[in-house]
């Protein structure tokens, strides 16, 4: 493990914890999907935050593998398969095997096989395309409802009910692609957001 990524990972450990005593288990990686940087094909992959999960990596594993670098952008987000769309489902399995897949070749010396372009499509009937598209609008919906209560407890000073709103947001976030290209940068900043709120919320009860 080199010295920016066991930098990197002391540096989420926080944020692991309090994963681990939530009780998420599973955590999806999340960032940009630049082919060229080193641990790139960890990005839409889930991960063991204790390797309790069988046939699922664990995050020391991609950790070793090089998923973290100082410039890479990379950050997790819990992921509930409970929650969850088929779609975005199907999708991080397949992206988990074929980082399992390119991180076994490396680890063997060989040329690691590439990563599919194209994400996975299902095929829906019509009508089940319209029931997607009226649920994908509802979850807008309620996304930003629970976010804009989350803003209005955050003025009020209530720091455990703006958390636990952030919280809910972003479950809502993660069942669903509801903003498109924004979705990434809207997970991480709610992330950092929780994280924040997590601290000042330990704070407070330890004072």
């Amino acid at each position: 493990m080199s010295a920016d990524q066991r930098e990197e990972l002391v540096r989420t450990e926080p944020l692991l914890r309090r994963l681990a005593s939530s009780g998420t288990e599973l955590v999806m990686v999340m960032g940009p999907k630049d082919d060229d940087n080193d641990g790139a094909h960890w990005v839409g992959a889930v991960l063991s935050v204790t390797g309790r999960v069988k046939n699922v990596p664990t995050l020391e594993q991609a950790v070793n593998d090089g998923l973290f670098t100082s410039s890479s952008g990379r950050y997790l987000a819990a992921f509930d398969p409970r929650r969850a769309s088929p779609e975005r489902i199907a999708e991080a399995r397949l992206r988990t095997r074929e980082a399992v897949a390119i991180m076994e070749a490396r680890a063997r010396g060989e040329v690691a096989p590439k990563r599919r372009n194209s994400e996975i499509r299902l095929a829906p009937s019509e009508q089940a395309f319209e029931r997607a598209k009226a649920f994908a609008k509802d979850t807008r919906l309620k996304f930003e409802r629970v976010y804009a209560s989350a803003r209005r407890a955050l003025e009020a000073g209530d720091t455990k009910t703006a958390l636990a709103k952030c919280q809910a947001a972003l479950q809502l976030l993660q069942q669903e692609a509801l903003y498109g290209s924004r979705q990434d940068e809207l997970i991480h900043a709610l992330t950092e957001q929780i994280e924040h709120l997590s601290n000042s919320e330990h704070e407070h009860e330890t004072s």
